[in-house]
């Protein structure tokens, strides 16, 4: 008895296990970056524009 009214508990109100069930391709992953946050994104274009800069002023410098 104690069974069936287990079962019944399990059908009535639903194990969340089993409905919740996603698939990973059921997920539309944005590009990374669109996932960016503004100040992220000006933060990485600042560093790759000092980085570029502090390269050309080296190679300047050695091949002088």
């Amino acid at each position: 008895m104690t069974k069936n009214v287990y079962k019944f508990r399990r059908v009535k109100w639903g194990d969340p296990r089993p409905k919740l069930k996603v698939l990973v391709e059921d997920f539309k992953r944005a590009p990374w970056i669109d996932r960016l946050s503004s100040g992220a994104f000006a933060l990485i274009v600042g560093l790759a524009a000092i980085l570029m800069f502090a390269t050309s002023v080296t190679f300047t410098h050695l091949l002088q």
